[in-house]
């Protein structure tokens, strides 16, 4: 049996690294706290906000008040230099959660905007984005866990391939001491400050109508942050292709993958393949994390491969954390 494991950054968390979108805002919101120019210009200042009210846990308890047009000198204000990043808090602090990925995407579809602009804020949050996980991976180091490897060498398959959503390099530390003979990572979504195969950030999901409506306003200013558009500018899409259609049978293990929408075309197109015969979900914690990637799963798979591949609760595992 040949094997391909989706990694997700689940994968990353398990291993204590702080590169979650909260800790990405986190941050952002402390360095404008701390009188970064380059933030304050690009995505948002904090300095109207009082001297008592400038720390991360007051601007997230009291965000609608501070966010407020009708915010006074008195009770202090958020100026925002990136109206995205706005709509970013706004959500996160909302919900607690955030696909920023997704967020774009409605943000596009759901309100007269201009093309341009919303391009431009993108980029500028993909470069802080950047240059916080770049800083995140080289000041938190890590050890391999043993787990992992007991993983990705389960009942030694003929081939592995390491399907990485992340941008970080993890899996790097893993490689040479996985014992498989043939084996590869595919960075998938691109690498941190790489020109060769730089970051595909943006939405995924061919299916929904509204990306449809926006592939046919014949406008490629439009197309430049859809997933797909992006595949073919560097080697690993093509890659994992040709594996896929090498005719062996292939098991999927999915490993800290939310199974989001953002991803849903490229996750159908491997998961729905003709050649994957079981797909095994590693779940965080408990239960309802199994149940919630159980759902998510059943929005990009057709009902074939809902009903047929994928493997129950019971025989599934729960991610080994740190």
């Amino acid at each position: 049996m040949n094997r391909i494991v989706i990694i997700g950054n689940g994968f990353d968390l398990a291993h204590g690294l702080k590169t979650s979108y909260g800790d990405f805002i986190k941050d952002v919101l402390n360095k404008s706290i701390n009188l970064d120019k380059e933030i304050r210009k690009e995505l948002i200042d904090v300095g109207q906000l009082l001297s008592e009210q400038q720390s991360y846990e007051f601007i997230k308890e009291n965000f609608s008040k501070i966010n407020s047009i009708a915010a006074t000198p008195s009770s202090g204000s958020l100026n925002f230099t990136n109206n995205l990043f706005r709509e970013m808090l706004e959500t996160y602090f909302l919900a607690d959660w955030l696909d920023i990925e997704r967020l774009y995407f409605n943000y596009i579809n759901k309100r007269t905007i201009k093309i341009d602009v919303v391009n431009r804020e993108f980029e500028m949050i993909k470069k802080y984005l950047e240059i916080y996980l770049s800083n995140q991976i080289l000041k938190d180091g890590f050890n391999p866990m043993m787990e992992f490897y007991k993983i990705f060498e389960e009942g030694n398959p003929e081939s592995l391939l390491l399907l990485n959503f992340n941008y970080t390099p993890t899996l790097q530390k893993y490689f040479s001491g996985i014992a498989i003979k043939s084996k590869m990572i595919l960075n998938i979504h691109g690498e941190l400050n790489s020109e060769k195969n730089p970051m595909i950030f943006g939405y995924g999901d061919e299916t929904n109508p509204q990306y449809k409506s926006i592939v046919n306003k014949d406008d490629n200013r439009w197309l430049t942050n859809l997933k797909r558009q992006q595949y073919n500018l560097a080697n690993p899409y093509e890659q994992l292709i040709q594996v896929l259609n090498q005719g062996k049978k292939i098991e999927v293990f999915v490993i800290g993958h939310s199974l989001g929408m953002s991803d849903k075309s490229l996750l159908n197109q491997i998961l729905d393949h003709d050649s994957v015969s079981t797909i095994k979900l590693f779940y965080y914690k408990d239960r309802k994390g199994y149940r919630k990637l159980n759902d998510n799963l059943s929005r990009i798979v057709n009902s074939n491969t809902y009903n047929n591949k994928i493997v129950s609760l019971p025989n599934s595992k729960i991610i080994p954390q740190i």
